[in-house]
């Protein structure tokens, strides 16, 4: 399928009231309180430019990870979608609907990517897989999550985006999914646990974290006494496991520093359904309308599943840690696809 880019211009979907302005304060109190209008400005315009920087390496013709589309929103005209559709998937006429995974990258700040791991979980899995933006920290103080609502909405809405919109007939559960790397994995969480996102139609099925980080309020980045902190839907270490969808996903690099902030929200949702199990090793567990899936890639750091993206700025390696690194990260993907597929999703 040949790559296109596209602005849409109906804006299907409209910013969140109430809920959205509380979220924006709580940010904008957190991060931003006294910083001036020009400072947010100049934050903002340097912000952009990674993301200016990896629209354009997604438009490299060369390159054979690149989206296959990339749209834009009139809604969030700043935030662009890339969307990666199974190298067997039909390029024209075809009406088939196909289970869609959304993915979170993580550092928003970097001019690394994860198109690379999108191409590959498409291409292998025949599904469709969707790469969502959001606002950086500082450059805009809307809440992120509310960004990837949006954006999500208007995908749902978009027609010519072939989203599987037919329920599981055993579970009643949707054929989608939403994953995150590292920060993006606490923002997915986030996104999960909204009003909105839990009463749409086709509200994610599971919820999938890769190496995740949730816990922030030693971060430097904000107060760590703000109230957004006790907010459990922008802190996914405190969320009630009832909020969250039906399965969830922890992968994590066994030596990740950030491995125990997972291991939490997996405690608690084994708590609530009484399993006992150790952290060092891998799991499933189902239950009636959902369950849970722990893994644990032995012997790699946070980010080995993206060595490829970061280039020059990424951690040195010889050929083989290269190739090591790159088994591991096709094997944890394998498995991924199959648990979404023949448990989550029963397709």
């Amino acid at each position: 399928m040949s790559m296109s880019t596209h602005s849409d211009e109906k804006g299907h979907s409209s910013r969140a009231g109430g809920d959205h302005r509380k979220a924006t304060n709580s940010l904008a109190q957190a991060y931003c309180s006294s910083a001036s209008s020009n400072v947010g400005l100049a934050w903002q315009a340097v912000t952009a430019l990674p993301n200016w920087y990896r629209n354009l390496k997604a438009t490299n013709p060369q390159s054979a990870d690149r989206p296959d589309e990339i749209k834009t929103y009139r809604s969030r005209p700043s935030l662009s979608v890339r969307i990666f559709y199974p190298a067997s998937y039909p390029q024209h006429g075809s009406s088939q609907k196909l289970p869609t995974l959304f993915t979170v990258h993580d550092n928003g700040h970097s001019s690394a990517d994860n198109n690379e791991w999108n191409r590959y979980f498409a291409n292998t899995h025949g599904c469709l897989v969707i790469s969502l933006d959001y606002a950086k920290s500082l450059g805009d103080p809307l809440a992120p999550a509310y960004d990837l609502q949006t954006l999500f909405s208007e995908l749902c809405a978009d027609e010519s985006i072939p989203i599987n919109d037919r329920l599981s007939d055993e579970w009643d559960t949707s054929r989608t999914a939403i994953l995150g790397f590292g920060t993006g994995a606490n923002l997915a969480l986030t996104f999960s646990q909204l009003e909105g996102i839990r009463r749409h139609s086709l509200c994610p099925a599971a919820a999938v974290s890769i190496n995740g980080r949730f816990e922030y309020s030693d971060s430097g980045y904000a107060d760590p006494n703000s109230e957004i902190f006790r907010d459990p839907p922008f802190n996914a270490s405190i969320a009630a496991p009832e909020n969250l969808p039906p399965y969830v996903c922890c992968i994590v690099a066994r030596v990740d520093n950030w491995s125990h902030e997972a291991w939490n929200l997996v405690e608690r949702i084994s708590k609530q359904h009484v399993l006992q199990r150790e952290r060092e090793t891998s799991f499933e567990e189902m239950w009636d309308g959902g369950g849970l899936k722990w893994q644990t890639v032995p012997g790699l750091s946070n980010g080995f599943d993206h060595r490829r993206s970061l280039g020059e700025n990424g951690p040195s390696v010889d050929e083989n840690s290269f190739r090591s690194t790159e088994s591991h990260t096709r094997e944890y993907v394998d498995d991924l696809g199959r648990w979404l597929k023949q448990v989550v999703w029963r397709t």
